[in-house]
């Protein structure tokens, strides 16, 4: 019989049974870069990836971090400024006060 063991590749947490692995909660969080190369003759794409980082975070390590997705759909959006709002802010950070009497 096989037993799997998941572990959070950063504080080494793990867990075996469906309840544990529920509770430990990994999920992949993935940093780096990829550069596409075409050829010229060719229609196809080349895909080279490059300093990529792959990681499985346990659901506390994610939430310590503020990148646990549950709690980033429960913030609200920013509100988008307006055109008025960005020129009253460029004004007030680039005229000083003093030239007003």
């Amino acid at each position: 019989m096989k037993t799997e063991t998941l572990t959070c590749d950063r504080c080494g947490k793990s867990a075996t049974t469906g309840e544990e692995k529920d509770k430990l909660g990994l999920g992949n969080i993935d940093l780096g870069f990829r550069t596409e190369y075409f050829y010229p003759s060719q229609t196809t794409a080349v895909y080279a990836d490059h300093a990529e980082w792959h990681k499985q975070w346990c659901r506390a390590c994610r939430k310590e971090l503020g990148i646990l997705e549950e709690e980033l759909r429960k913030q609200p959006d920013a509100p988008v400024p307006t055109l008025e709002d960005m020129v009253r802010e460029i004004v007030r950070s680039e005229v000083p006060l003093a030239n007003y009497h």
